[in-house]
């Protein structure tokens, strides 16, 4: 039991004292008692009898529990908002507006560095929300890549040249050309991926060949479909485009 406990039930009976609850011997006696009481129960009992008073009980109530104050809300904030904004529309603007994002990132990291207090994450970490939406950016862009590639089409095209003896073939797919000589008939396919350009095969019996004017017959192929088909003594030629 405290002094200031004490002198609060004193202030109580004084207040009923001077509503005319108390007479004046009666305060004395209850004044006396107060000052000497020695725990909750004595100062209780004094003040049973009388009325509450309003504001003014023998034991302060508690304030309520108002929890945690929220830690201060940190400047760059608002940059880091619309960077995430931004990113997302970025999926929406063929990547623009990762740009932006990036710009907002920057400022973003440069606010809070400026206002965090030493030895603090970002302090130790500056670059957490560049590199956050920098990573982001390029994980999208890869996501996209393999989406793109694995939703192209992929052709089967066949070169071939009909005919006996040796030759020599040149064939052309989509920019790529090779030659060589070899026996016939000659056989070549390979896998496309995507659209293609101009596909064709040349074939030359050589001069010296014991049967130089034979016929020769080159075919051009795509996913099974026989495209071009081209016959003449001594060499053919066979040419196609795709229509995409």
């Amino acid at each position: 039991m405290s002094d200031v406990e004490r002198d609060r039930a004193s202030e109580i009976l004084r207040e009923h004292f001077a509503v005319g609850r108390l007479r004046d011997d009666e305060l004395m006696a209850r004044l006396d008692a107060a000052q000497t009481a020695r725990n909750w129960g004595d100062l209780q009992r004094l003040l049973a009898d009388l009325p509450p008073i309003p504001g003014m009980a023998l034991q302060p109530v508690p304030p309520p529990y108002q929890g945690p104050p929220k830690p201060p809300r940190k400047p760059g904030a608002p940059y880091s908002t619309a960077a995430w904004v931004c990113f997302g529309l970025g999926f929406v603007t063929c990547g623009v507006g990762w740009i932006p994002a990036i710009v907002f990132a920057l400022m973003a990291t440069s606010a809070n560095k400026e206002t965090d207090p030493e030895g603090s994450r970002l302090t130790r970490n500056p670059g957490a929300h560049i590199g956050g939406v920098i990573a982001g950016v390029l994980a999208s862009l890869v996501a996209i890549g393999v989406v793109v590639d694995t939703a192209q089409p992929v052709h089967e095209i066949t070169m071939q040249v009909i005919g006996e003896g040796g030759a020599e073939v040149r064939t052309v797919v989509d920019g790529d050309s090779e030659s060589t000589s070899t026996d016939l008939p000659y056989s070549d396919s390979q896998s496309v991926k995507g659209s293609f350009g101009e596909l064709s095969i040349r074939a030359q019996v050589p001069d010296d060949a014991k049967d130089s004017d034979q016929e020769l017959t080159c075919v051009i192929k795509v996913d099974g479909v026989e495209e071009r088909t081209s016959s003449g003594k001594g060499g053919c030629s066979a040419d196609y485009e795709a229509d995409d």
